[in-house]
């Protein structure tokens, strides 16, 4: 009985943890805006250092919440923070071939993926 309850105690999403990765998904909510600037501006090498760089903790970041949030919202928020990621992988690719279309199209199914991401955070 002692064991279930511990079980049911850590297995629930804890809002404090969770509330305290809000100000770096906050930070890199805003990298992303830095990233659309950088494509807007067709600068392909700094779009693609910058997605390794500066945006380069997101994913596990994304993981670590995601772990935390209610049961019923766990399931969507891996699968975006998988099509997140794939968003990125998409940009990078598209910016190597430099290709603008595929670029911003990428870019604007990242935004968003994490804009819904972040609307799964409980508010405080």
């Amino acid at each position: 009985m002692l064991k279930q309850k511990f079980q049911r105690l850590t297995q629930q999403p804890r809002p404090q943890q969770i509330q305290r990765y809000v100000p770096t998904l906050t930070e890199f909510r805003s990298r992303m805006d830095r990233l659309g600037t950088l494509i807007q501006q067709r600068n392909w090498v700094d779009t693609r250092t910058y997605i390794h760089g500066p945006l380069g903790d997101l994913r596990n970041t994304m993981k670590t919440v995601s772990a935390s949030l209610l049961p019923s919202s766990q399931q969507q928020a891996v699968d975006l923070t998988k099509s997140l990621f794939t968003d990125l992988v998409n940009i990078d690719l598209a910016a190597k071939e430099l290709d603008y279309a595929k670029v911003t199209a990428s870019y604007q199914k990242a935004v968003n993926d994490f804009d819904t991401f972040l609307q799964l955070i409980p508010k405080a």
